[in-house]
C-alpha cells in the first residue's frame, strides 16, 4: 500500500483514475474519486501526513492507495513524492 491525500468526504469505493493535466494543484481527491495525472503519492503514511501538516490542509486526510510503489508510480527528480501512473483503489485508514 502507498498513500495519498484527499478531502475527508472520500468514499472507500472510489477509484483513483488519471487525468491528463500533469499538475499537482490542490491535493484533493475529487467527488468522483479521481486524481489529476501525477497527483502526489508517498511510500509512507507519515510522509503524506507531513505534507498535510506543512500546508495546513485541515479538511484533508491521508488515504491508502492499493498500488505498488515501484511499479505504479513515477518520480520527478526535484520532488520528494512520486506520482501515480495507473488507476488504483482508495481505502480509508484507521486514525
Amino acid at each position: 500500500m502507498i498513500y495519498t491525500v484527499g478531502v475527508n468526504a472520500v468514499d472507500e469505493q472510489d477509484t483513483i483514475s488519471l487525468g491528463d493535466d500533469g499538475k499537482l494543484s490542490t491535493p484533493a481527491i475529487r467527488h468522483d474519486g479521481t486524481l489529476s495525472t501525477g497527483d502526489a503519492v508517498w511510500s509512507r503514511r507519515c510522509d503524506a501526513q507531513n505534507f498535510l501538516d506543512r500546508f495546513r490542509l485541515s479538511n484533508c486526510s491521508v488515504f491508502g492507495v492499493l498500488a505498488d510503489w515501484d511499479d505504479d508510480t513515477g518520480h520527478n527528480i526535484d520532488e520528494s513524492y512520486r506520482r501515480l501512473r495507473r488507476p488504483a483503489k482508495i481505502v480509508a485508514l484507521d486514525p
